[in-house]
């Protein structure tokens, strides 16, 4: 199942479960390499993606194959490419088990347009990924799933002045 570039599938043993968009490693440079929370030391990621579509959930809704997820995907974004437009001014924490993250939210061009289609062609209605990228975490390649506006609204807000302002000052240009 080939993914149109810049965009990435990410699987687990049991296939394909979603499609990101991985960024540049480099844009993030500039953040500290640590952020203390709630006396938590979490380090920068070693690699940054938006999640932008759950193709496991996608095909279990809509009674569809994960080739057929992955063809209107590709379709779709031959036309509307999906891309990093800004950073929101929203850091959140978020914990499951063991694992705990510090995420951005984002604006992302062309994501509300990709679950309009995918909602309209399979009669489904999935809600639209909240766009974000997790920037720290206590393993580097590690994050978590964050599926809905709901799950993202109920996370905790995050107030790092140093983290805030090196994020102002990035360039997606």
């Amino acid at each position: 199942m080939k993914v149109c570039v810049p965009y990435e599938p990410h699987y687990k043993a049991d296939g394909l479960v979603s499609i990101v968009l991985l960024l540049d490693h480099t844009i993030f440079s500039s953040l500290p390499a640590e952020m203390l929370w709630k006396g938590i030391r979490l380090g920068k990621k070693a690699e940054f993606h938006i999640t932008l579509l759950h193709v496991q959930k996608a095909s279990e809704l809509s009674h569809r194959s994960r080739e057929e997820i992955v063809s209107l995907f590709n379709a779709f974004v031959e036309g509307h490419p999906i891309r990093l437009v800004s950073f929101t001014n929203d850091l959140r924490y978020t914990e499951e088990d063991e694992k705990k993250t510090i995420l951005v939210r984002c604006t992302v061009a062309n994501l509300d347009g990709l679950f309009a289609s995918l909602n309209s062609a399979f009669r489904i209605s999935m809600p639209t990924q909240p766009a974000h990228i997790t920037i720290y975490s206590l393993d580097p390649f590690v994050g978590i799933h964050v599926n809905s506006d709901e799950k993202m609204e109920s996370l905790e807000r995050v107030h790092l002045p140093e983290l805030e302002a090196a994020l102002k000052k990035i360039s997606l240009v």
